[in-house]
């Protein structure tokens, strides 16, 4: 929920609230927690909720369209999902994901490289695509920079493994 102030909530069954209480969590400071409580209490914190729900999906919507728009061919998206604030998507297999983000980073578009994200073997590379702290009329004009960079990857990655 808010890890930066070391607060967050869940919803449990009964039979799970029992040993939640056993779990050695950090408390955040008392102050935290009361202005919290007055947050929730007054229904500010629920309001505030419900806009960061249309925002995101705001900005959501417009990651998903410029992806579809700029990347198509580029990268795969198999699944949009309806919550969370990042999108995974895939590139084609044996490409250093972990080249494009550090290239990425460089033209101003942070994101993650998704094969980071595997315990085990095999890593799909990939491209982790955060969007909960960008501006949505930030995101199209992002993504089709990314895509310029992602193609000229691909195609110096096609070249090298032709000898051209």
């Amino acid at each position: 929920f808010a890890p930066g102030l070391r607060m967050g909530y869940l919803l449990l069954p009964p039979e799970l609230l029992q040993r939640a209480h056993g779990l050695a969590v950090p408390q955040a400071p008392v102050s935290t927690q009361l202005a919290m409580a007055r947050l929730s209490a007054t229904g500010t914190l629920a309001t505030h909720l419900r806009q960061l729900r249309t925002v995101h999906a705001q900005r959501r919507n417009a990651l998903l369209e410029a992806i579809d728009r700029h990347m198509k061919g580029l990268v795969e998206l198999k699944h949009a999902p309806d919550a969370g604030l990042r999108v995974a998507t895939t590139l084609p297999e044996g490409t250093d994901d972990m080249a494009i983000v550090i290239a990425a980073h460089g033209i101003g578009v942070k994101l993650e490289a998704l094969s980071t994200c595997y315990v085990d073997q095999p890593r799909r590379p990939g491209l982790l695509f955060g969007f909960g702290s960008t501006r949505e009329e930030e995101i199209g004009p992002a993504v089709e920079r990314l895509a310029v960079l992602v193609r000229d990857h691909l195609g110096h990655c096609a070249s090298a493994a032709t000898g051209r």
